[in-house]
């Protein structure tokens, strides 16, 4: 994997951690190394009603280097929550705002730069059983070491567990 790729792949990750550990109620689902948050990179095809509410972050667009030691990320965090067996709609979109609010919070502290958020981002769309909604985010990749030859790691823990971050 290219130098790029590995930085842009850790921020992401970085950026699921953070999420998973700031956003509280979300759902708990089996996964081969034990029960996870429902907090992962990019949407799966078939996603359970077992796994909202849930957080997916997708990768839409990166930017070029020019100057910087690091690429441009911009990530769609798409978020969502049930409808059935709700208190109306009403209640399903208190829900989600008050996830809206968790993720700023987590966007805030990351220093991620605030897009727009969508409701109903396409090409998203779920099931009209599910509510769903898209924060537009721009993130730096973890630069590259001053000496253009290579990442140096540094490691940082969010969530508990230790993530190599590239510096």
């Amino acid at each position: 994997m290219a130098i790029y790729e590995t930085a842009v792949m850790t921020t992401l990750e970085n950026a699921r951690l953070a999420l998973a550990a700031g956003v509280s109620g979300l759902a708990v689902i089996d996964t081969p190394d034990g029960p996870d948050v429902s907090c992962k990179l990019e949407l799966e095809d078939n996603i359970s009603p077992d796994s909202y509410p849930l957080i997916r972050v997708v990768l839409t667009r990166l930017t070029p280097r020019k100057q910087y030691a690091h690429r441009g990320i911009e990530a769609m965090i798409v978020f969502g929550a049930k409808i059935a067996n709700s208190e109306g709609m009403a209640a399903v979109l208190d829900g989600v705002l008050t996830m809206e609010d968790a993720i700023d919070a987590v966007r805030k502290a990351q220093g991620w730069v605030y897009v727009d958020t969508i409701a109903n981002p396409a090409p998203f769309e779920a099931p009209k059983a599910y509510k769903l909604m898209g924060m537009r985010v721009e993130m730096r990749s973890a630069p590259l070491h001053a000496s253009g030859g290579g990442l140096a790691a540094q490691a940082s823990t969010v969530a508990g567990e230790a993530v190599e971050t590239p510096v």
